[in-house]
This record gives C-alpha cells, sequence and structure tokens, in this order.
C-alpha cells in the first residue's frame, strides 16, 4: 500500500485536505503526528508554490514519503500589505492555535468598512524516487 504523508501538524486542517482526498483507495494517508522527531521546516520563500513545493520536498526526503504540502494566507482588502504570504507567521503571536488567531483577526476586522477577504491556497505533491 502507498504512503502519503500530508505535511502539517495542525488536526483541521489534516481533516479538510482529507475530505478532498481520503476517499482515494489504496493509500495510508499519514500525518507529521504519526511521524514524531522530524524537525519543523523553516518557511522560506517568495511565492505559496515555491514555499509548498519547499516543504513537500523537505518532509519527503526526510521520510521517504510521497508527501503532500500546502502554503496559504489571507488577502484582505483594508489592509493590503499586513497578510498575504505571511499571514500567519507575521500576524498574531507564535504557538497561537486557529481559534485564537481567528479571535485576533475579528477582532482587527469588526471596525473596517471594507472587510472584504480571500484565502489563498497552494497543495503541492512531491514524489522522492522521481525527484518531483
Amino acid at each position: 500500500m502507498t504512503k502519503i504523508l500530508v505535511a502539517t501538524n495542525n488536526p483541521t486542517k489534516y481533516k479538510s485536505i482529507m475530505r478532498g482526498l481520503g476517499t482515494i483507495k489504496d493509500i495510508q494517508w499519514l500525518s507529521l503526528s504519526d511521524l514524531p522527531n522530524i524537525p519543523d521546516y523553516n518557511e522560506v520563500g517568495n511565492s505559496y508554490k515555491e514555499i509548498a513545493l519547499a516543504k513537500a520536498k523537505y518532509y519527503s526526503e526526510k521520510t521517504g514519503h510521497i508527501t503532500i504540502a500546502d502554503d496559504s494566507g489571507i488577502f484582505v482588502s483594508a489592509f493590503p500589505s499586513k497578510f498575504g504570504i505571511k499571514s500567519r507567521r507575521e500576524f498574531g503571536e507564535a504557538g497561537m492555535n486557529d481559534m485564537e488567531w481567528l479571535r485576533l483577526f475579528i477582532d482587527l476586522m469588526e471596525h473596517q468598512d471594507d472587510q472584504t477577504a480571500k484565502i489563498q491556497t497552494t497543495l503541492c505533491l512531491y514524489n522522492p524516487k522521481n525527484n518531483r
């Protein structure tokens, strides 16, 4: 059976990805929580694709598994330079869970006239057997 790693420790993100992929047969799906002691990837890059691909390659090389990784961010009309590619890393505090981050974000947005926002997510799959 083929093993595919979804490179996240976030159970909410894992469930979301599995809603789309989990019905594929003959795959054993793993998350980073299934593989302890793997150092975190230090996200570096200038685009969602660059970060997601580098993250997938990093975890694939560490584990030997085909790996799916993502990068995402939120774009907010009221704050065009505050969010985007570094939404999670530069807004809030290190170690915040999803609900804490969301509460901080809602508190910031509730007084804005323009509350338009969109989320962008990029997924990349890396196969260590063919280096792509």
